[in-house]
């Protein structure tokens, strides 16, 4: 479920270097509407030929000399893909080649002899968060398509002794722009105020003591629900 790289604070620090110039020339945060926080820009899927499928992924299936067993299939919200005569085939957290055979032998079993059956990668979905800051275990993580901020958080182990729940920031690419929004984990908890959606390639970061102060100072300088960082 987690990959964690230990090189994954570069890039964080590089970004916030990018927030606090922006601050500097810009004045710092300007209102928004909540509802420009949507789902960010398309985000490239650096791909393996170990990869392993998950929903929202599109495959090409080619049954070989059978064209009506043939095409694109996506793999649905339950981790599988439906095919004619067989029915839903499991594909979560199969490479394209283990599903071509997982199809070939259920072809096998009843309808055909030896069939030459090959899956290859249409479309993937990003499906990755990077949580920093005051959080027992910073990390890249794998999300569902329904993660929220306080599951996220919880795929951290949760926060550490010296985080700020009042203030907790997710930075995202927009139409183009790099933006930001900060969150109180305690009012979410209570129910006073939404759990908002978090995105693949999202970067949550949580305030605390244990931040260097210009981070510190970075998270403090975005208001609270109802404001934007454009960068």
């Amino acid at each position: 479920m987690v990959t964690f790289s230990p090189q994954f604070r570069i890039p964080l620090a590089a970004l916030l270097a990018l927030i606090l110039s922006a601050c500097a020339t810009r004045g710092g945060p300007v209102a928004y509407n909540q509802g420009d926080f949507h789902a960010p820009d398309p985000t490239p899927v650096v791909l393996s030929s170990d990869y392993k499928l998950s929903p929202g992924d599109e495959v090409t299936v080619q049954v070989y000399e059978l064209h009506d067993l043939s095409g694109d299939r996506t793999v649905d919200s339950t981790g599988r893909i439906d095919m004619p005569l067989i029915g839903p085939v499991p594909a979560n957290n199969l490479t394209a080649q283990q599903l071509g055979t997982a199809i070939g032998a259920r072809l096998q079993e009843k309808y055909l002899q030896s069939p030459h059956v090959t899956v290859s990668l249409k479309t993937a979905v990003a499906r990755t968060v990077t949580i920093d800051g005051s959080v027992h275990t910073p990390g890249v993580y794998n999300i569902s398509p329904s993660t929220t901020l306080i599951q996220a958080i919880a795929l951290a182990r949760g926060l550490a002794s010296q985080a700020n729940p009042k203030r907790v920031v997710i930075f995202r690419q927009i139409n183009g722009t790099r933006k930001a929004a900060a969150f109180d984990l305690s009012t979410i908890r209570k129910g006073l105020e939404p759990d908002p959606q978090v995105y693949p390639s999202d970067v949550i970061v949580v305030d605390g003591s244990t931040l260097s102060e210009s981070y510190r100072n970075v998270l403090r300088s975005i208001p609270l629900a109802g404001f934007l960082l454009g960068l």
